[in-house]
C-alpha cells in the first residue's frame, strides 16, 4: 500500500478537484447545447410566425382597400335597360336614314327590247298571273296589258260595288298601283318586281321619301276604300 505524505496529499486532492472541475465544464458545456439549439429555433419559429402575420395583414389591407360594389337595384337594372335600349333604336334609325330600302331598277334599250326584258322578269312573278288573268276576263289576250293601268283610281271615283267578285290579289294590286303610279317603290320583292313588268312604271321614291301629299283627291277616295276594303 502506497503511502503519501501530507504535502502529497494536497497534490492529489488538488488534482481530483481540477479534474472534477474539468469535467463539470464539459457536462455543462453539453448541456447547453440543446438549450442553445431549442433556442435558435424557437427564434427561427417567431420570426417565421411574424412573417405570416405580416403577410395576412397584408392581405386583409389589401381587401380592404378595394370598393365595394353594392348591387344594382331595380331601378338602375330598368335604367340601363332602357339606355340600352334607346342607343339601340337610335343606330337602327341611322341605319334606316343612311341605306336605302330599296333600289331603283332600269332597263336599257329600244322598246321591243324592254318589253322582251320585263316579260321574261315577270315569268314566274305570281302578280304576273293574276293580272293576266285578270285582263283576259276582259277579253285582252295579247301583251297590251302590260301598258294599261288595271283601275282608272286616279280619274274616277269607285264604289265598294265596283270591285265585288274580285280577289284579295287583285284587291291588294289595286291599292298599291295607286303607289306605282306616282313612282313608289316597295320593299316586297315580288310585288316590286311586278311593278317593274308594267311599261308605265317609273321607280322615283324609297318608301320613307314618298310623300303621299301627291295623291288627288280620287286617289285618296279610292285608296280609303280599298283599305276599307281590306286591300
Amino acid at each position: 500500500m502506497l503511502r503519501y505524505g501530507r504535502k502529497q496529499w494536497v497534490y492529489v486532492l488538488g488534482g481530483l478537484m481540477l479534474l472534477g472541475l474539468v469535467g463539470c465544464s464539459s457536462g455543462q458545456s453539453e448541456e447547453s447545447q440543446p438549450e442553445s439549439i431549442s433556442s435558435a429555433a424557437s427564434q427561427a419559429e417567431t420570426e417565421s410566425s411574424g412573417e405570416e402575420v405580416t403577410i395576412l395583414e397584408s392581405a386583409f389591407e389589401s381587401e380592404e382597400s378595394e370598393p365595394e360594389t353594392e348591387p344594382r337595384t331595380e331601378e338602375e337594372r330598368s335604367s340601363a335597360a332602357e339606355e340600352t335600349s334607346t342607343e339601340a333604336e337610335a343606330q337602327e334609325t341611322v341605319a334606316r336614314e343612311t341605306e336605302p330600302s330599296v333600289e331603283p331598277v332600269y332597263f336599257e334599250g329600244d322598246e321591243q327590247e324592254v318589253i322582251k326584258q320585263k316579260l321574261a322578269l315577270g315569268g314566274d312573278n305570281a302578280y304576273c298571273h293574276a293580272v293576266t288573268n285578270f285582263f283576259e276576263d276582259q277579253g285582252v289576250t295579247d301583251i297590251s296589258s302590260i301598258f294599261d293601268y288595271m283601275f282608272a283610281t286616279d280619274s274616277q271615283y269607285y264604289s265598294e260595288e265596283d270591285f265585288d267578285g274580285y280577289s284579295d290579289t287583285i284587291l291588294n294590286l289595286a291599292k298599291n298601283e295607286i303607289y306605282a303610279r306616282r313612282g313608289r317603290m316597295f320593299t316586297d320583292p315580288e310585288l316590286y318586281e311586278f311593278f317593274l313588268t308594267r311599261m308605265w312604271y317609273e321607280p322615283k321614291y324609297t318608301p320613307e321619301e314618298f310623300d303621299e301629299g301627291v295623291f288627288n283627291e280620287y286617289e285618296r277616295a279610292n285608296l280609303d276604300l280599298l283599305v276599307s276594303l281590306g286591300a
